[in-house]
């Protein structure tokens, strides 16, 4: 029973889950939130890189929000498989609304360095 259970499980996560994530660094005091149509991440501290792929599916527009108390944050936007069609370096507060060329699928890469603040991605809208 416990088999049929996990197959009935793993679908309906797999349905539900639109966000792949992956980080190396390292994050002090870190809340982050992960949805179909966002990405929030709120830290003390973060020195590294986080990659997340998304599904746009709605509006072919991504909405970053990012909030500095210190330090640098980097980010790139591509579609799946093709290079960056949109890249920024920030250090201070700063919000973008990216016009992406289509619906699809996309690659979105921080690189922080002793950044304390906060970064916000919505493509709901």
């Amino acid at each position: 029973m416990k088999k049929k259970s996990l197959f009935l499980i793993l679908p309906l996560f797999l349905l539900t889950s639109c966000i792949e994530e992956s980080y190396e660094g390292l994050r002090v005091g870190c809340t982050r939130s992960l949805n179909g149509t966002s990405i929030k991440c709120n830290y003390h501290s973060d020195n590294g890189s986080a990659i997340y792929k998304i599904a746009v599916k709605k509006v072919p527009v991504i909405k970053a929000e990012i909030k500095t108390v210190s330090g640098e944050i980097n980010f790139s936007i591509s579609p799946k498989g093709q290079e960056s069609i949109f890249a920024r370096s920030v250090t201070e507060d700063a919000s973008f609304n990216i016009e992406l060329p289509d619906l699809g699928e996309y690659k979105i890469v921080v690189n922080t360095n002793n950044h304390s603040g906060s970064y916000v991605f919505d493509w709901s809208k």
